[in-house]
């Protein structure tokens, strides 16, 4: 079970697989929520199978943009440059999600085809709404996590990075997954959506990723959710599902927004000659008490990246409940238990070298485009260059590239994205 969420940030491609349960999850969510909200008499009229048909529309919506699995690794000469660049690329941007729900809407037209009980009039701007809305909330969701979008092409080609939430989030299945539980009458619904609750509770529980009272809370968070959900009407249920997502996501705003605070101040003291490019987090799963930190700031020609853990409020969750945890553990002991931060890791990168690689190195130069905490090394006559933001426990990660002998000029890569400015 470890290997499964170490396996989202070691391979691009689980992330398809894993972390669209929760896009599926959050697609039912909006679909089953708009059912409860509306009129009893508009529900009564509808054609039959409207729910069905707005759910399977939405859950869609919520996945079409990741189908650029399909020919992400076919648009460059390296096939994990190629990925990196591509894979949330034009897909997750709002021009094109115009043009994807429109294609959507044609699948469903030709599924009235096919299926003689769904026969829609009026419904159909219900799906549409929820097509589009699919779309946006995908690109949405995708750009609270570490890796980015640039939902803004071709108006702005620049990443939008939200680091507010770890990309696979049993938190979200647990809270999707009962409110759907609730609100659904089929049975084998109600049973699959149970059995996702289940996975989200195992994956805290047994992977050694979650602390003890992190996992005590998402058990405790569940009984209350079975509990309040079991005892509201229908519509009240929709807005009690509403409420405990903002209270999900708020919880780790303002941790987060603590903790870059925090780390401002303190780089700001202790280099007073370096500029602050990036601060980069990222939240531990279910846990805004425990952050991993970079930091990377320029100091003349170098490019200084640091990693921390990082607790916002020690005083709730101090960094000694998370330094032996599965992927950010650090197999050193904390010594301070009010620190706010513990410094595991400093990485040099001369802005020289690195620009020589760029101008030498097609490779190079097309992932500095996705690189927001990039370094380099020499190993046995090779040149590897990786983003220090996915690689946990000593263990190279998915953006780990071998660079290629490929020299300029080099093909076009199709992917228009801004590079960061360390200038």
């Amino acid at each position: 079970m470890g290997g499964l969420l170490e396996g989202v940030l070691t391979c691009p491609f689980n992330e398809f697989f894993v972390d669209n349960i929760t896009h599926s999850l959050f697609g039912a969510s909006v679909s089953e929520s708009l059912w409860s909200l509306l009129p009893q008499k508009t529900k009564e009229i509808a054609a039959p199978h409207t729910r069905r048909a707005m759910l399977f529309t939405s859950v869609l919506a919520n996945n079409f943009p990741d189908l650029d699995f399909i020919y992400s690794t076919r648009m460059y000469s390296n096939l994990r440059i190629s990925s990196l660049l591509h894979h949330r690329g034009h897909t997750h941007t709002f021009v094109i999600a115009i043009l994807e729900s429109l294609l959507i809407l044609g699948i469903l037209a030709v599924l009235q085809y096919g299926f003689k009980k769904w026969h829609f009039k009026k419904e159909w701007k219900l799906l549409a709404l929820l097509s589009f809305l699919g779309l946006f909330t995908h690109i949405l969701l995708d750009s609270i996590n570490q890796y980015g979008v640039h939902p803004l092409w071709p108006f702005n080609n620049g990443w939008l990075f939200g680091d507010l939430v770890f990309i696979l989030e049993p938190w979200a299945w647990v809270t999707f997954s009962l409110f759907l539980w609730s609100v659904t009458e089929r049975k084998s619904l109600r049973i699959f959506y149970l059995s996702l609750c289940a996975l989200g509770f195992l994956l805290a529980f047994l992977t050694g990723t979650v602390p003890l009272p992190m996992c005590i809370f998402l058990g405790l968070w569940g009984v209350i959710l079975i509990l309040v959900f079991r005892f509201s009407s229908t519509q009240t249920k929709a807005w009690l599902h509403l409420l405990s997502v903002s209270l999900m996501l708020g919880s780790f705003w303002i941790c987060r927004n603590k903790i870059r605070s925090l780390a401002t101040d303190e780089l700001r003291l202790g280099s007073k000659n370096s500029l602050i490019h990036d601060i980069i987090l990222s939240p531990l799963p279910i846990n805004p008490f425990c952050w991993s930190l970079l930091t990377v700031e320029k100091e003349n020609d170098v490019l200084k990246i640091q990693r921390a853990l990082a607790a916002p409020f020690p005083q709730i969750l101090g960094l000694k409940a998370c330094e032996h945890l599965r992927f950010f553990g650090i197999h050193q002991k904390t010594n301070a238990s009010q620190a706010h931060f513990f410094w595991e890791r400093t990485e040099k990168v001369s802005l020289l070298e690195l620009r020589k690689l760029e101008n030498e190195f097609c490779d190079v130069k097309e992932f500095l485009k996705f690189a927001r905490a990039p370094y380099f090394w020499k190993e046995d006559g090779k040149v590897f260059v990786s983003d220090l933001r996915f690689e946990r426990s000593g263990k190279r990660g998915f953006a780990t590239i071998e660079v290629s002998s490929l020299k300029p000029p080099c093909p076009d890569s199709k992917a228009p994205w801004l590079y960061r400015d360390w200038e």
